[in-house]
């Protein structure tokens, strides 16, 4: 796990090369299967790989979303806080695993963040419900680009044992 998480970084440059039904069905299942509070599982997936209609939702924020103008496949993910209170919790976790499924099969991916997010004239969310049709009782947490990294990365990351503490706060763990 953690030679996976070094490896993961987000990805905003992709070829134009179009990702296998078998990863995006990993990567889904992946995701899919992600722990939930009390198991309520109150998410939902939209799979996207119509170039039109990904290049609409790149303007979905003011800044951070241009880059999916090149990019071949989003899944959206949706979260019903009806279902649970901890939806936005639980929807976080699935773009992490999607991050690493993604990683794994040496894919890229990058999550951008929509909730309490601005588009040009509205905010993220609902400018992504409108684009893709999504109910109004729905949220959406965010978007995870996926795709075949122009450059793969290979710079180890730094770990910073200061952030861990022991017993009380400021009492470090690691000596």
């Amino acid at each position: 796990m953690k030679e996976l998480l070094n490896k993961r970084y987000s990805v905003r440059k992709y070829t134009t090369e179009k990702i296998s039904k078998e990863s995006l069905d990993y990567i889904l299942e992946c995701m899919l299967l992600s722990p939930s509070g009390k198991n309520k599982n109150p998410w939902q997936f939209i799979v996207v790989n119509d170039v039109d209609v990904i290049k609409t939702l790149a303007d979905s924020k003011k800044a951070g979303a241009n880059f999916l103008k090149e990019t071949q496949h989003v899944i959206v993910v949706v979260g019903d806080e009806e279902a649970s209170d901890t939806w936005v919790e639980d929807a976080s976790i699935t773009l992490l695993v999607g991050h690493l499924a993604a990683t794994s099969l040496e894919l890229g991916s990058c999550w951008i963040q929509t909730r309490n997010r601005e588009a040009e004239n509205e905010n993220s969310e609902a400018y992504v419900k409108r684009v893709l049709n999504i109910p109004n009782r729905l949220r959406v947490l965010g978007l995870l680009s996926i795709g075949h990294p122009v450059q793969l990365k290979e710079k180890e990351k730094v770990i910073n044992k200061s952030k861990v503490y022991l017993n009380n706060y400021g009492e470090a763990f690691y000596e």
